[in-house]
């Protein structure tokens, strides 16, 4: 590669080689070209180029990702923070490495940002569970952590599967990372009888006092931390074992359930945030009456709600998704204002430039 051909794709594989080499347990090249789906030359020469391009000093610093940062927060002001994460030439398969790097940031802003006693609601899925995950290995590396917080699912399932990435599996995990914590975990039965939903069961639930009172806690908390998911409307997800990026589990069970592919197609809808879809211009849909399901059974925060505490400021609202398919998804989140907070990849960040018109060159090819 030339020095005037040099793109952000390779810049941020350098950024990567250069991680999982000089950061952590420092993996040797030849676990790196394993991990990256390349050959150990490759590896050699994008370790080169971190050192040409400064990215490598005392630490990995990948510069590069500065412009891209300056120019997402002029071009969504709403935004407070973006954390950009220098990440590509990860295969596919294994997805779960930008997940592992997506919460490794997310924790370090947790850690660095988030106060004693603090007020936390989180969503489920696996970015906000690799999330996690981050911080229980912050406790056991003896990082100081915040105290005696309280946490909360910002949506209550009703379903008796219970899975590790369901939120209350997660407010349970996220207690027991925290010393002195408390959270409250629902998870109800199932709405399921005779084979079919029941909507007067789904209804008994939404006035039950305990669940009125969260719903009711959660609007007014410190922190949200939320993940994006985007739309399975391939049906992959169904055929790939590890399907963690291809589409978030619940909201795409639930969709299928119902059959409102159909529906979310003719809305163009781009992916959902808590249980919730929006289109390419960040409109909500749940309002439409073909999607009436979502609303009848799903007891989530509203996400209008999130949008209230970025317009105000009076919340930190934490976006953390990233990867090829959630560059849509994440494109139009920024543009249902939800999040102040962005934790995502390079390669994300540029494709919502470009898609703004901010970047005008080819620097992905």
């Amino acid at each position: 590669m030339t020095k005037d051909k040099i793109t952000t794709k390779d810049l941020s594989k350098a950024a990567t080689a250069a991680r999982w080499k000089y950061r952590g347990d420092g993996k040797t090249q030849q676990e790196i070209a394993g991990l990256m789906g390349i050959s150990q030359a490759e590896v050699a020469r994008y370790l080169k180029l971190a050192r040409e391009a400064n990215i490598i000093r005392i630490e990995v610093d990948p510069h590069f990702t500065v412009d891209l940062k300056q120019k997402l927060m002029e071009t969504f002001p709403h935004l407070r923070e973006v954390i950009i994460v220098p990440i590509a030439g990860i295969p596919e398969e294994r997805s779960d490495l930008l997940l592992s790097e997506l919460g490794t940031e997310c924790a370090h802003y947790f850690r660095t940002t988030v106060r004693h006693n603090a007020m936390i609601g989180v969503s489920g899925g696996e970015t906000i569970n690799s999330f996690i995950r981050s911080i229980g290995r912050f406790r056991d590396q003896d990082f100081s952590l915040p105290v005696a917080c309280r946490i909360y699912p910002l949506v209550i399932l009703l379903t008796a599967e219970v899975i590790a990435i369901t939120p209350a599996a997660l407010v349970a995990n996220f207690v027991s990372c925290l010393p002195d914590s408390r959270g409250k975990a629902f998870q109800l039965p199932s709405v399921i009888t005779g084979g079919r939903r029941n909507v007067s069961v789904a209804n008994i639930y939404k006035e039950n006092p305990e669940i009125k009172a969260l719903n009711s806690e959660i609007e007014h908390l410190g922190y949200y931390f939320v993940g994006i998911g985007c739309i399975d409307y391939s049906g992959r997800a169904r055929h790939i074992r590890n399907a963690r990026e291809i589409s978030t589990h619940l909201f795409n069970s639930l969709i299928r359930d119902f059959n409102l592919l159909p529906a979310l197609k003719k809305y163009n809808a781009k992916g959902e945030c808590l249980n919730q879809p929006f289109d390419e211009n960040g409109n909500f849909l749940t309002a439409k009456s073909e999607l009436e399901p979502l609303r009848n059974f799903s007891l989530a925060l509203p996400a209008d709600t999130l949008s209230s505490h970025v317009e105000k400021q009076t919340a930190n609202v934490v976006g953390v998704a990233g990867g090829l398919v959630k560059h849509e998804a994440v494109h139009a989140a920024l543009r249902a204002k939800i999040f102040n907070v962005l934790i995502t990849d390079s390669l994300t960040v540029e494709y919502v430039l470009k898609a703004e018109g901010r970047l005008t060159t080819d620097t992905t090819e």
